[in-house]
């Protein structure tokens, strides 16, 4: 398995992926940049993960051509050695980039497999993050690297339902060549978190967020609907937790001070999973200030389950896939409307009833339906349709 945006096992997906396989009797390999003072190998949980050192993070075009050219030179490199020294039947490529399908390519002649798995409209997420750079040379660009990859593969694995349109309509993917595996909470660590009456700040109420901080994300959105909270509609009675980080970190930390709420706005920084599904569950609400865009409608956010696993009830903008994976767990807004957002955690802060009987419906929607559990059976017969069932169903090696 190949993942270029996030270390491993930091990564949520490749994480569970990897560890499914694993369970199912695969021998896996995962190459991914090394975080913070993580050993170039190392096994985890079963695991084997070959690490590149990571190159400074993609800021502007100049930065990500820069990162992936650099990452892609690693990655094949590593890919050389593991297939030299524990041999692989698949490789199961994560986007971004879309050109890790180059990977594939490369061991075609030696009958290897390859699986692209979808996590992100590359295209689409481009135009959000870099609205004032948008070219359309570059967008040709990504919607061709998106076609080569699910061309080049045997299958492909993508994060829903919409996404899984796109790529029938868009590159031309046969139906049956996709597999949808969603992303959700992992139960086993949910149930280790245990959901307590938060021991905050004698404040009132505690507004959480869990997830990136970038340009895309809306974070900043959340900030402007809890100033408006604190200085207009005079709500004295909450205080607000950022947890994650991101490109845009420095610039949030400095819009709180500017906007006079600093002083109930924690950032806690990135936390390692389990610590940080923790300190969520402190939380009253949960929030998804992600702005309507043609890349945000279309995409799954895991806050929104980690929020529904935890029994945390919500509020988001009226979007497509917040409503598909949220139900009535959330209250929706109109999109992109900060004083909205601000009158609807308000209208949840005043309700406790409401708090309750959603976060019922959350848990409940995640226990029958959206936890990972229920996306294994998906991605292992995706595996049995690329190996052959018997293949799959012994010890294979994959990469």
């Amino acid at each position: 398995m190949v993942v270029e945006n996030n270390p491993y096992p930091q990564d949520t997906r490749v994480r569970c992926e990897a560890e499914a396989l694993t369970e199912a009797g695969l021998l896996v390999s995962v190459i991914a940049p090394a975080g913070q003072d993580q050993a170039p190998r190392e096994v985890v949980e079963g695991v084997y993960v070959f690490r590149y050192p990571a190159p400074r993070s993609g800021n502007g075009l100049s930065g990500y051509a820069w990162e992936y050219g650099f990452s892609l030179a690693k990655i094949l490199i590593l890919s050389a050695v593991v297939f030299r020294e524990r041999g692989f039947d698949v490789i199961h490529v994560a986007n971004p980039p879309d050109l890790l399908g180059l990977v594939g390519l490369l061991y075609r002649p030696w009958g290897r497999k390859l699986i692209f798995d979808h996590h992100d409209l590359a295209p689409e997420m481009f135009d959000a993050r870099f609205q004032h750079q948008a070219s359309r040379w570059m967008r040709s660009t990504l919607l061709f690297l998106e076609r080569m990859s699910c061309r080049l593969s045997s299958h492909v694995v993508t994060a829903n339902e919409a996404y899984r349109s796109v790529l029938i309509e868009r590159a031309g993917v046969p139906a049956h060549r996709i597999s949808v595996v969603r992303n959700g909470p992992d139960m086993r660590e949910i149930t280790q978190v245990t959901r307590t009456p938060p021991t905050r700040r004698p404040i009132g109420i505690t507004v959480g967020y869990i997830g990136i901080f970038g340009p895309q994300d809306g974070v900043d959105r959340l900030l402007r609907a809890v100033a408006y909270l604190r200085h207009v509609l005079k709500r004295t009675d909450l205080d607000c937790v950022l947890i994650g980080d991101g490109s845009e970190g420095s610039y949030l930390r400095a819009l709180a001070t500017e906007l006079r709420i600093d002083d109930v706005v924690e950032f806690t920084g990135f936390l390692p999973h389990l610590t940080a599904l923790h300190r969520l569950a402190r939380a009253d609400i949960g929030v998804v200030p992600d702005p309507s865009n043609p890349y945000n409608d279309c995409s799954t956010m895991i806050k929104v389950l980690d929020y529904m696993a935890l029994g945390i009830p919500l509020v988001a903008f009226d979007m497509p896939e917040h409503r598909s994976s949220a139900g009535q767990a959330a209250l929706y807004v109109r999109p992109n409307d900060d004083v909205q957002l601000a009158t609807g955690i308000a209208s949840l802060m005043d309700d406790p009833d409401a708090r309750r009987r959603m976060a019922t419906i959350g848990q409940e929607r995640i226990k029958t339906g959206l936890s990972w559990q229920h996306s294994v059976p998906h991605l292992l017969a995706a595996y049995d349709r690329v190996l052959g069932q018997a293949a799959s169903r012994r010890q294979r090696a994959s990469a």
